[in-house]
């Protein structure tokens, strides 16, 4: 495949890991260029009408170019590239990436899997596109990944070592570089330096650290509902009055702060993940163990 345009890096993921404070890292070295356009997810679309194991996100790009157009105020000698999450777990990314950009520099950030999870099912509860409890939704997991609900796919997302293998097939582990949010959220400064250094720029610029977005506390029945209401017709129900709906967006607005799983979802997953997180321990040449416990 022709590429629509030379990138010299791709951030790859994974979802829930800290990749809004990546990308805004990133926009915030002058020898980087990334696009405004978050998440573009474009080697994530079949290109040769073959099908994925994913849904494809709705706001990804399909045409290349308009993928081009993304990156056509980047200036002369800079380092251009982009952040979807969505390519660490596609299947069509991989041989797509290597196919037309064989050169790229990849970089992954990953999480611990179990908070990941639990994240993901907090975002969809808190917007009221999930219904169920969370143990509940584990049991719908395959139903819902083979109608290509975005929220079956809690666990398969956070199977890191399975996705990475994947990647491998196509490129040197050279090329890839693996970061960790644990390490954004303890050091954040030392954290972008290793982004930038990574990527062959100057790690010593000044960035603004702020935490971006992360998950609110999971949303009780009553703010499901109203949070549900206002999905399916685009405000609020009108039927609260005004105090009531802004002290439930209140109580749901993100926090800065990551969220972490209760015990008893990390008794439930992690011998779900124990093999995964091992195999990501060999490939990464990193201890795990707090992930393990």
């Amino acid at each position: 495949m022709k590429p629509p345009v030379k990138l010299d890096f791709l951030v790859i993921g994974a979802y829930k890991s800290g990749t809004t404070s990546v990308q805004a890292f990133l926009r915030q070295h002058p020898e980087i260029f990334v696009p405004r356009t978050k998440e573009p997810s474009f080697w994530a679309v079949p290109q040769d009408g073959r099908g994925t194991d994913r849904p494809i996100p709705a706001h990804a790009v399909r045409d290349p170019d308009e993928y081009a157009s993304l990156f056509c105020e980047a200036p002369a000698g800079s380092l251009r590239g982009e952040v979807s999450p969505e390519y660490l777990p596609s299947d069509v990314a991989p041989p797509a990436v290597a196919a037309a950009l064989p050169g790229v520099r990849l970089v992954a950030v990953l999480r611990d899997p179990i908070d990941r999870a639990w994240s993901d099912w907090v975002m969809y509860a808190r917007e009221g596109r999930e219904r169920l409890d969370f143990e509940a939704a584990l049991e719908e997991q395959d139903r819902r990944a083979a109608m290509g609900d975005p929220t079956g796919f809690y666990l398969s997302t956070g199977m890191y070592a399975t996705q990475l293998r994947r990647w491998l097939e196509h490129f040197p582990r050279e090329q890839l570089a693996i970061l960790f949010f644990d390490d954004l959220r303890s050091d954040p400064r030392k954290f972008s330096a290793t982004l930038f250094r990574e990527l062959g720029v100057s790690p010593h610029v000044s960035v603004d650290l702020r935490p971006r977005k992360q998950g609110g506390p999971p949303p009780s029945r009553f703010a499901s509902l109203v949070l549900r209401a206002r999905r399916r017709s685009g405000r609020l129900a009108e039927l609260l009055p005004r105090r009531v709906r802004r002290a439930v967006l209140r109580r749901l607005a993100p926090t800065g702060r990551p969220t972490v799983a209760p015990r008893h979802v990390r008794q439930l997953l992690a011998p779900v993940f124990r093999e995964e997180i091992e195999a990501v321990e060999e490939i990464a040449g990193r201890d795990l163990s707090e992930w393990k416990r």
